[in-house]
C-alpha cells in the first residue's frame, strides 16, 4: 500500500440508525491519519426517502434494500466526493469492552454532564463532574452519548459531541498504544 491512501469510514450504531459517523483517511506514504466526523442529521438524497427523519443520514443505516453499512458508506461516499475502501461498524457494547480492555481511557471532562433520558432503553443517566478522570466502558457510552444537560445548559448538540468524539479516539489511541 505504499504511496496510497486507504479511507476507512468508522460507524458507531444504536439499533437500526448509526449514531456517529467518522471518516478516517490514512496516508500510507507519510504515515499521517486525519478524521473528520460526519453529523448525523445531514440531509441524505435518497429516492423516496423525503419525509425529515428519512432525509437524514442516521436513517440510512436502517433503509432495506439500500441500506446497511454499505448504503452509509456509499451515502458519505458521493457526500464528501471521494472512495472509501473500508468500514467498521461498531455497537455500543463493542465500545464498552474495547474501552473496558485497554483499561479505560483519560478524558477531561469540561463541565458537570447531568442527563437523564427515561425512555432510552435501557434508560440513559448520564453525571459527570469536571476535571481530568479514567471512564471505563459503561462511562465511556454515557459520555460519548451527551449532548446537553437536564437544564438545557451546555446544548452545543451534536458540534459538541464529535469534538468530545474525536478527542476521545486519540486519548483511546494512546492507551491502547501503551499496552
Amino acid at each position: 500500500l505504499s504511496n496510497e491512501r486507504v479511507n476507512v469510514l468508522v460507524m458507531g450504531v444504536e439499533g437500526n440508525r448509526t449514531d456517529t459517523m467518522i471518516f478516517v483517511s490514512i496516508d500510507t506514504k507519510d504515515n499521517s491519519v486525519h478524521s473528520i466526523s460526519v453529523p448525523r442529521d445531514t440531509y441524505s438524497p435518497t429516492p423516496g426517502k423525503n419525509a425529515a427523519g428519512p432525509a437524514k443520514l442516521t436513517a440510512v443505516y436502517g433503509f432495506k434494500e439500500i441500506g446497511g453499512p454499505e448504503g452509509v458508506r456509499d451515502a458519505i461516499s458521493r457526500l464528501l466526493g471521494t472512495k472509501i475502501d473500508y468500514y467498521v461498524v461498531v455497537d455500543y457494547d463493542g465500545v464498552k469492552e474495547i474501552v473496558d480492555l485497554i483499561g479505560g481511557v483519560e478524558v477531561d471532562v469540561p463541565f458537570r454532564m447531568k442527563y437523564d433520558d427515561r425512555y432510552s432503553k435501557p434508560p440513559l443517566h448520564i453525571d459527570f463532574q469536571p476535571g481530568l478522570q479514567v471512564i471505563n466502558g459503561d462511562q465511556a457510552m454515557a459520555y460519548l452519548r451527551f449532548r446537553k444537560n437536564n437544564d438545557g445548559s451546555h446544548s452545543t448538540g451534536d458540534i459538541g459531541r464529535m469534538e468530545r468524539q474525536q478527542a476521545f479516539i486519540k486519548s483511546a489511541a494512546k492507551s491502547a498504544m501503551q499496552i
